[in-house]
């Protein structure tokens, strides 16, 4: 049985069988849901912003560099506001396998766009956690000054990639020195 008690002066409500509890079962369900959609926080980007296109090309040379280019587009909702995008790329994050951690260095970077009014400026910084055993690059490209007039916007994100990482028992590398991990 349940009761219900508004203040300590006022009649106790019962409710009492299986159906009633049920009911009082789905409307606390409800509420929490209620609850949990008010008071949920605001995404960083516009909820009808979506990626139409998101292509990468993966480019291993002899050196052991990774060349990459991605191309995304990206179409903004309506008056989205916006003035670009952030790209995040995960340069540090920690062996499961040991202390060591996985090093990705990222250099060479350059933007651009087919699209014409596209602005490709950029603006880059790294976010650590973990205590510094996590880390992103962040990218963000556009221009702050001004906001994007089209629906879509197509950008092309090429950059190099050089990993610090556990070589495999018994091998070298291409270029005959083997990379290691960074030791924390």
């Amino acid at each position: 049985m349940v009761q219900f008690r508004a203040s300590a002066g006022e009649r106790v409500w019962q409710v009492g069988g299986l159906a009633s509890r049920l009911l009082v079962a789905f409307i606390l369900m409800l509420m929490t849901a209620l609850a949990w959609a008010m008071f949920t926080p605001t995404r960083a980007y516009a909820a009808d912003d979506q990626i139409d296109s998101f292509v990468i090309n993966y480019d291993m040379q002899p050196s052991g560099v990774l060349k990459v280019k991605e191309t995304i587009t990206w179409r903004f909702g309506s008056d989205s506001g916006r003035h670009g995008i952030q790209r995040d790329l995960v340069t540090r994050e920690p062996d499961p396998d040991s202390d060591q951690d996985f090093v990705y260095g990222i250099t060479n970077i350059n933007v651009t766009s087919p699209d014409p009014n596209v602005a490709t400026d950029y603006s880059s910084k790294t976010t650590e956690s973990q205590g510094g055993r996590e880390a992103e690059l962040n990218i963000r490209i556009g221009d702050p000054n001004r906001t994007i007039s089209t629906p879509t916007a197509t950008y092309v994100l090429s950059y190099d990639v050089t990993a610090r990482c556990a070589p495999l028992t018994g091998t070298t590398s291409s270029s005959g020195t083997v990379p290691d991990l960074a030791t924390r």
